[in-house]
C-alpha cells in the first residue's frame, strides 16, 4: 500500500511558450486532449482564438492539483474537482511594469466518480500487461483505448469546464482559457500520466490499485489528496490471509509431568570398605572443624577477619598453618 504523498496531487511545472508550429501537441495523449475539448464548435473557435494568445504571452505560472471547490456555479456536483491554473504576465517589458498585468485562470474539471475509476482500474487488472514496466505515454495511451472501448472517457467534454478567471470576458472559455488549455496539451507531452490526476486519481493510486484489489484509493469513501488511514491488520494475519500454508497444523505440546528422579548406583572397588571411609570422613571434617572453632577462640575478635575483608597473611593463611600443625601433631584415628 501506498502511503499519502503530498507531492503527488499537486504537480507544478516549468511552463513554455506554445510553438508556433501548425501542431499544437506532439503525441497522442496531447492531441486527443485537445480533440475532446474541440468537440464543441464554440470551444473549438475559442481555442482557435487563444493559439495566438499563447503564443504572444508569457506564462509564469503552470500547476495541475486536485481538490473540492464549493462555488455557486458548480452546486451541480459535488465532488472533486482537478485544477489546471495558469497565470499569464501582460505586462509591459520593462522591469518596472513587468509583472503587474499578471492574469490568473483556473479551469476546473470534475473528477470521475470512485464507481468509474474501480471499473476502469478492473479493466486495467484484466490485460495481460506489466504496468511498472511500461512509460506513462504508454498507460494512458492504453488505458484511453480500452475506457473508450468499454463505454468510459477519461477525458473531459467541453462542457465539464468550469473557468474562473479574473478578465471580463463573459464567455465560457476566454482566451486565457483557451491559452490554459493549450499549455496543458504541451504538459500532457511530457507527462501524460497527470491527465489521471486531472480526473481525480494521482498516477500511484491507480496503479497500486491494479496491482492490489484492496488498495485504499478503490474505497468509496476514498479522497484524493487526503492521506489514507493505514490498516489495523498485523502483517502475519495479512500474510496468511494472502498465502495459506499447505503444511498441517503442528500437534498440541504435552503436558507437562512430575519431574523424574535419578538414582546412581555406585559399585564400590574391591577390596575397599565404603562404611568404613564414610565414617572416617565424617570423623575428620568434625575433627577439623573443632580444630578451626579453637584457633579462631584464641586469636580474638580483633584477629578475625571481617567478611569481604582482603585475604591477607595474617587472617586465612595463618589460620590454615595452625589448623595443619595441630592436625599433623595429633595421633592417628582411632579403629572402628
Amino acid at each position: 500500500m501506498n502511503l499519502f504523498h503530498p507531492a503527488a496531487y499537486h504537480r507544478t511545472y516549468a511552463p513554455g511558450p506554445v510553438a508556433a508550429s501548425k501542431a499544437d501537441a506532439d503525441t497522442a495523449v496531447g492531441r486527443a486532449w485537445l480533440d475532446a475539448l474541440c468537440a464543441d464548435p464554440a470551444t473549438r473557435t475559442r481555442i482557435v482564438r487563444g493559439r495566438s494568445y499563447a503564443r504572444s504571452t508569457e506564462t509564469t505560472e503552470l500547476s495541475v492539483s486536485i481538490g473540492q471547490h464549493s462555488f455557486h456555479y458548480r452546486a451541480s456536483w459535488q465532488g472533486q474537482f482537478g485544477s489546471l491554473r495558469c497565470v499569464f504576465d501582460e505586462g509591459e517589458e520593462t522591469w518596472e511594469e513587468r509583472g503587474r498585468g499578471a492574469v490568473s485562470v483556473t479551469v476546473d474539471i470534475p473528477c470521475m466518480p470512485p464507481e468509474q475509476w474501480r471499473e476502469m482500474t478492473a479493466i486495467a487488472r484484466a490485460l495481460p500487461l506489466k504496468w511498472a514496466q511500461l512509460s506513462g505515454a504508454a498507460i494512458t495511451e492504453r488505458l484511453l483505448t480500452e475506457t473508450e472501448r468499454h463505454g468510459l472517457s477519461l477525458l473531459p467534454s467541453p462542457h465539464e469546464l468550469y473557468v474562473t478567471c479574473g478578465c471580463s470576458a463573459r464567455s465560457k472559455v476566454c482566451r486565457h482559457a483557451a491559452a490554459a488549455l493549450l499549455q496543458a496539451a504541451q504538459v500532457l507531452d511530457r507527462d501524460p500520466l497527470v491527465l489521471l490526476l486531472l480526473r481525480g486519481r494521482a498516477a500511484m493510486d491507480f496503479l497500486a490499485g491494479v496491482a492490489d484489489p484492496d488498495h485504499a484509493s478503490l474505497r468509496r469513501t476514498f479522497r484524493a489528496g487526503a492521506p489514507v488511514e493505514l490498516p489495523r491488520v498485523s502483517a502475519d494475519g495479512a500474510f496468511a490471509r494472502r498465502h495459506p500454508s499447505a503444511r498441517p497444523p503442528l500437534p498440541p505440546l504435552p503436558v507437562p509431568g512430575p519431574a523424574a528422579s535419578v538414582k546412581v548406583a555406585l559399585t564400590p572397588l574391591p577390596g575397599v570398605d565404603v562404611d568404613a571411609l564414610t565414617l572416617l570422613a565424617i570423623r575428620m571434617a568434625k575433627r577439623a572443624g573443632g580444630v578451626l572453632a579453637d584457633i579462631v577462640a584464641e586469636a580474638g575478635p580483633d584477629r578475625q577477619p571481617a567478611i569481604g575483608a582482603p585475604r591477607t597473611e595474617t587472617s586465612f593463611e595463618a589460620v590454615a598453618e595452625q589448623a595443619q600443625r595441630r592436625l599433623g601433631s595429633q595421633s592417628a584415628l582411632p579403629g572402628r
